[in-house]
């Protein structure tokens, strides 16, 4: 059995295991798995996990909304 698991980016999927032809007489294998999400085809971003990169797109976009906000209020109570 060919461990560990690979990216074929040709097809878009990922190898987990590949297994003989005899390997399917007595099949008993026990995995775990985890998933991990990477980014592709943005450019700086390629092959990076994924969860970093959206953990710091919504602290960004949590700043924005509270700017905005905050900005909104201002704006409101200086109204005459």
């Amino acid at each position: 059995m060919a461990f560990p698991p690979r990216w074929d980016t040709e097809k878009d999927e990922m190898v987990l295991c590949t297994v003989g032809p005899n390997s399917l007489d007595n099949p008993q294998y026990n995995m775990k798995l985890q998933m991990l999400i990477a980014m592709r085809h943005i450019e700086g971003l390629q092959g990076g996990p994924a969860t970093s990169i959206f953990r710091a797109m919504s602290s960004e976009v949590r700043r924005v909304v509270m700017a905005t906000e905050a900005e909104t209020v201002r704006i409101i109570e200086s109204r005459p």
